[in-house]
């Protein structure tokens, strides 16, 4: 499944992605952007199998030096084309329910990024997900429970926003 794209190839142009790469090379950082979104049907799949590969722990990338920033990366990725959600949010879902609360912490903290990000729609295009990830309300670690009040926080917010936005919209092609 990754034999299409190389995963030297595939770790040497995702590292430009990081934030601390973006700081570092921006000229880099906007082209590998660019690629990414003008090469989308190409990279989907091997990108979801490397990152999916990577959250596995899997030795197909043991030696990565990419497996430490993961979750940024895969940050990235969805803000550079939410499309390569469609391999990787199933997978990050699944550890929302495991029991190692250290790593479902670090899940819930990033797909609840994801879906309050205001990009993709995941929750339209996901509802069994997002249904997955309103569970974590109720998760046993107080952790847990807060990043997902700070969740519902930030999404209402910004229903509010959208709303208020529309409404003086309204307003004003009335007036």
């Amino acid at each position: 499944e990754l034999d299409t794209v190389p995963i030297p190839l595939l770790e040497t142009t995702l590292v430009f992605l990081l934030p601390a790469s973006k700081n570092d090379n921006p000229t880099a950082h906007g082209i590998v952007q660019l690629l990414v979104q003008r090469c989308f049907n190409k990279l989907q799949q091997p990108v979801g199998s490397y990152i999916c590969a990577l959250l596995e722990d899997r030795a197909l990338v043991e030696a990565s030096e990419l497996k430490d920033h993961v979750h940024a990366m895969v940050f990235e990725l969805h803000k550079t084309h939410t499309g390569l959600m469609l391999y990787i949010l199933p997978r990050l879902v699944e550890y929302l329910e495991i029991e190692d609360e250290a790593m479902r912490e670090r899940m819930v903290n990033l797909v609840r990024r994801l879906f309050g990000s205001g990009s993709g729609d995941y929750s339209a295009t996901y509802p069994q997900h997002f249904k997955t990830l309103l569970k974590r309300f109720r998760d046993r670690s107080p952790n847990v429970r807060t990043q997902m009040i700070e969740f519902g926080t930030q999404v209402l917010g910004r229903v509010a926003r959208d709303k208020a936005k529309a409404f003086s919209s309204s307003a004003a092609s009335k007036a």
